[in-house]
């Protein structure tokens, strides 16, 4: 059976751990949120599960988690995809030089943030959370070279 976020994997989604509720208004302009697939929105897939939630209006997103129709954070305009993408990188290259595991990494961030561990999620954060996780992890880069 081919599964869509209509169609969902049970176990898929029995293994994410902190699930956020289903997008149905935008938080940026009110507007309705739907579920599309990549080839709408980018004209291509751009990965193995193809679908996002989208704004009718302003189009700001958030993709699901693989064979679920949970969200993988809370839905995005360009600011918030850049900051987010910004951190997420600095983060791993932290993550990196300092050889600690994914769980370990994320937290120490959310130690440093003074959040709660399983509110620790790029995807989750705001512009303003993401700037400091970045310049956290920027430091923890300078400090170990």
């Amino acid at each position: 059976m081919k599964r869509t976020p209509w169609n969902p994997d049970t176990r898929a989604i029995q293994r994410v751990k902190d699930p956020l509720p289903i997008p149905v208004r935008c938080h940026y302009c009110f507007g309705h949120v739907t579920i599309a697939h990549h080839e709408k929105v980018f004209g291509k897939i751009h990965s193995k599960w193809p679908w996002l939630y989208i704004c009718t209006e302003c189009k700001a997103y958030v993709g699901l988690h693989p064979y679920t129709d949970i969200p993988l954070g809370t839905l995005a305009d360009y600011p918030t995809r850049i900051a987010r993408m910004s951190g997420k990188r600095e983060f791993e290259e932290m993550r990196e030089k300092w050889n600690l595991e994914r769980t370990d990494a994320y937290q120490l961030l959310a130690r440093k943030l003074g959040i709660n561990f399983r509110k620790c999620h790029f995807g989750w954060f705001d512009i303003d959370t993401c700037y400091r996780a970045k310049e956290i992890c920027e430091n923890m880069i300078i400090k170990k070279r």
